[in-house]
This record gives structure tokens, sequence and C-alpha cells, in this order.
């Protein structure tokens, strides 16, 4: 069973069918937006659309969940693996991650973020997301350190951050990868969820 609950109640320019910003948004020309959006979305916002998920899930039979966010939408997953309210989340995926750029904008750690994580977390970082996010960069390090079921995929280098989301399936190259990042998500979540 899969739910793609609506979290983000602020939007840039009115966002895009439930995500957050809007077809157009170009980090080059509308950039100094994105900080003051994700501020407007703290966790106390999210978190009692995560607990709706989560109990209309339950209802349904559903009794460990996993959770993907796109982009900055690990900020949200990371968080939703250490909240004692969302136990039944016990894996999480992160797209083309900005999770240390989310920290900072709280003006958080981003090892210091991660601890108490109580599930793994898959990353799938595009060509041009950092190298913190890759086998050996320091953030994915850490938490293997603290979940060694952790995973990083460094297969998605012929595209670009937004690519799975937001990516032109018509392009052959980009569909791939879009095949073959879903691929791995459900790969990723057939393993940690059985």
């Amino acid at each position: 069973l899969t739910v793609v609950p609506r979290v983000l109640l602020n939007t840039v320019d009115g966002g895009t069918d439930g995500d957050g910003l809007p077809p157009t948004f170009n980090f080059a020309t509308d950039g100094a937006k994105f900080p003051g959006f994700v501020k407007s979305n703290p966790w106390s916002q999210i978190k009692p659309r995560i607990l709706a998920s989560i109990k209309y899930l339950k209802s349904h039979g559903v009794e460990k969940i996993g959770t993907v966010g796109f982009c900055w939408g690990g900020w949200p997953v990371i968080l939703a693996l250490k909240d004692p309210d969302t136990s039944e989340i016990i894996a999480g995926a992160n797209p083309h991650p900005s999770i240390i750029y989310v920290n900072s904008v709280f003006d958080e750690d981003p090892v210091e973020f991660i601890q108490g994580i109580r599930g793994p977390v898959l990353l799938l970082p595009a060509s041009n997301d950092p190298d913190d996010y890759r086998e050996n960069g320091n953030y994915f390090q850490s938490l293997k350190k603290i979940q060694s079921n952790s995973k990083t995929i460094n297969e998605f280098n012929a595209v670009v951050h937004g690519f799975l989301p937001r990516g032109d399936i018509n392009d052959p190259v980009v569909k791939e990868h879009v095949t073959k990042a879903l691929e791995y998500l459900v790969l990723f979540f057939n393993e940690q969820l059985v």
C-alpha cells in the first residue's frame, strides 16, 4: 500500500500539486526564496500529516512503514526515523538529497542531526549533489555507523538534482535513471520492511 501525503502547508509561488516548488523554480534565479520556504514548513507542521498517514496505513493492516523524501524531503524522513510518535516508520530513502543544506537553514549539525535514527536510509545522489552523500562522504559514513544497512547508490551521474520527480522522461537517459531509481527504492524497502 502506498500513501502520498501532501505534507507541505506552505509553498513557493503556489508550488505544484502538493510539491512545494513550482515547475519554473530555478535555484540560480529563485534560490533566495528556498530557506524561507523550508523554515515555513517545520516538523511541527509536517508531523501531524505523517501521523495521519500512519493512522491510515495501520487501519489497512500495515505494521512497518518506509518513507521517501525527495530533495529536502530527506529532512522530515530523518525526523520521522527519530520521533517516538512515528515508530512504525522503520526505513527511509532520499533521492537527490539536500539534508545537509536544510540542516544549515535550521543551524543544525548534519552528523548530530542523524543521531538516534531507528532505521536505515537509502541515498540516491545525482551528479551535482555533494560528495558527502556518496560512499566515502562524511555524511554517508556517519549514517552507516548509526545504521549499518544504510546505502548510497552512486549510479546517477548522468542526471541532475531533481531528476526523479521533475526529470523529463521523454529523454531516454533521464527515463533510464528514473526507472533505475524506482527499482532501487523498491528493492531497498522490500529488504527493510519484511
